[in-house]
Formats: structure tokens, sequence, C-alpha cells
């Protein structure tokens, strides 16, 4: 099992996503770390290994790539 270089923080917190390919819309991100978050895309519209950028409270974009999905 592999341990988290930093801890998760549990949050609430709204915000975008917008793909590669310039797609837009929203999400709801949970448990932020220093290296991500887990969010909640409900029409699954990111792919493991995709690039994105993600805006959270007014900041970013932070470029982002999906790690891994639970579907």
């Amino acid at each position: 099992m592999k341990t988290r270089k930093t801890a998760r923080l549990p949050t609430f917190a709204t915000g975008a996503c917008r793909s590669a390919h310039g797609m837009l819309w929203d999400v709801a991100l949970a448990d932020l770390s220093e290296g991500g978050c887990r969010i909640a895309d409900a029409r699954g519209r990111l792919r493991t290994g995709e690039l994105v950028r993600l805006f959270i409270a007014g900041t970013g974009p932070h470029m982002a790539r999906v790690a891994w999905q639970d579907s």
C-alpha cells in the first residue's frame, strides 16, 4: 500500500474544470492536499491520465493530471 507524501485536508468546495479540448464544467472538490485533490465529477467526463485545468475558489488555473477514477 502506498503512503501519501502529504496529509489530506477534508474540504468541501466547488470549482470548475477545463479539459485539454476546452470543455468547462463545474465540479465538487474534496480532500485537498499539497499534491492533489479529490473531484466529484458527476457527469463522468474525466479520464485517467487526462490533463486538466482546475479553478478553485477564485484561483487558477491549476494544472493537474487525473491520477485515478472510482467508477
